[in-house]
C-alpha cells in the first residue's frame, strides 16, 4: 500500500505542474501583442518581491510587489495607457492583472513567467 501511495503522490505533482506548464503559455499571438505594447511604450511590470528583482528582470520593468501593487496604482500613470505584467511562475501576474484591471487599467498584458520574455519576438 505504500508503495501506491508514493505513484499518487508523483501524480498529484506531475499534474499540478502540469497545471502550471500550461496557465503559463502564451500563443505566438499573445507574445506578439505584448512586445507590440512593449515596443509602443507599455508599462512592464514585474510584481515579484524586491529581492527576486534585484536579482534580475527583464529590460526597463518596474517593480511593484504584488502585495503592494492595490495601493500604488497611482504610481503607474495614466490607466488608458497599456501595462505588460509578469512574475517568476505567473501566479502573482494573474493576481496583478486582476488588481489593474479592477483598478481601472485599459489594457492590461499578462506575459506570465518571466521566463515568457525570452519567447518575444524579435526587437523588444
Amino acid at each position: 500500500m505504500q508503495g501506491n501511495g508514493l505513484w499518487i503522490g508523483l501524480a498529484v505533482v506531475a499534474g499540478f505542474l502540469a497545471l502550471k506548464w500550461w496557465q503559463s503559455r502564451r500563443t505566438p499571438e499573445q507574445l506578439q501583442a505584448i512586445a507590440d505594447a512593449i515596443k509602443a511604450g507599455a508599462t512592464v511590470l514585474d510584481v515579484r518581491s524586491a529581492g527576486e528583482f534585484a536579482g534580475g528582470h527583464l529590460p526597463g520593468a518596474r517593480n511593484v510587489p504584488v502585495g503592494d501593487l492595490s495601493r500604488r496604482l497611482k504610481e503607474l500613470g495614466a490607466k488608458d495607457k497599456p501595462v505588460v505584467v509578469y512574475c517568476l511562475s505567473g501566479a502573482r501576474s494573474r493576481a496583478a492583472a486582476g488588481v489593474l484591471r479592477q483598478g481601472g487599467f485599459k489594457t492590461v498584458h499578462d506575459l506570465g513567467p518571466m521566463t515568457n520574455g525570452h519567447k518575444l519576438p524579435a526587437g523588444n
